[in-house]
């Protein structure tokens, strides 16, 4: 099956395009099911809005959204309604009980900032230190722990900025790694970073991936849609298929569908 479970929307003030873009971009990507993974609202007591993730009063909007397009295209694709998720210690029990009220099908941990992104920039930019690798490592371990995410998205993120793969990268890829095969929580293969965005070597980082192979780690393929052409169009369908190459290449386990909640 092809199928992409890292899918953006406007809401979120870094995508762009209606959700109803990403459907039809889907379908002539050849995609069999695609699911929307808007960045989690949070309820930030100081009235903080991060320029990163969708409001809350959005939150609504987004699942009445998406799933109306599940209805109407039911007969064409499969289309799940879920969030991308941080580990941000002061906010992990409210985003537990909204997944349970929204009745979310499925939730996965985007590392982007510790201890929240009122205090801390995005580890695609800042990450370029040994120290910064170390904060990165931090919060992934802990995140990784979370019961209900399904998966780890670019969990090699930290060399979007990280200058060159050096010995502090490969300590902190086999602790995420062993830690990974250890829970049996997949690693998202990302391909965005293949598009080379930022001053660092970039991800997938075959390095990387090189351990996640040598510790026995599954992975999911993610396209982390922001825009709709990352899901259709020749230089996608190149990327996907290069992905799946490198994959089956590496002896990675792959599979096509994240653990749902319910």
């Amino acid at each position: 099956m092809k199928t992409n479970y890292h899918t953006h929307t406007y809401r979120c003030k870094h995508a762009v395009g209606s959700d109803e873009r990403y459907v039809k971009a889907a379908l002539d990507g050849g995609f069999d099911e695609l699911g929307f993974s808007e960045h989690c609202p949070l309820p930030y007591k100081s009235g903080f809005r991060s320029p990163y993730r969708m409001d809350l009063f959005l939150l609504e909007d987004y699942l009445e959204s998406v799933r109306e397009l599940k209805a109407r295209y039911a007969d064409k694709i499969e289309i799940r309604v879920g969030f991308e998720c941080e580990y941000f210690p002061e906010y992990m029990d409210w985003i537990r009980d909204m997944l349970e009220e929204t009745q979310a099908d499925y939730a996965f941990f985007g590392n982007h900032n510790f201890p929240d992104d009122e205090v801390c920039d995005f580890f695609g930019h800042c990450v370029s230190t040994p120290e910064m690798l170390g904060l990165y490592l931090e919060s992934a371990l802990k995140g990784m722990e979370t019961p209900h995410y399904s998966f780890m998205a670019h969990p090699d993120l930290f060399m979007r900025a990280y200058p060159e793969f050096d010995s502090h990268c490969e300590k902190a890829s086999r602790k995420i790694c062993e830690k990974a095969a250890r829970l049996g929580l997949p690693l998202e293969y990302n391909i965005s970073g293949s598009y080379h965005e930022g001053g660092g070597e970039g991800f997938p980082h075959p390095k990387f991936w090189q351990i996640a192979a040598d510790c026995g780690c599954v992975c999911i393929i993610g396209c982390d849609a922001h825009d709709s052409r990352r899901l259709c169009g020749p230089r996608a369908a190149e990327l996907y298929s290069a992905a799946l190459a490198h994959i089956k290449k590496l002896g990675l386990k792959r599979i096509d569908r994240p653990r749902f909640l319910r």
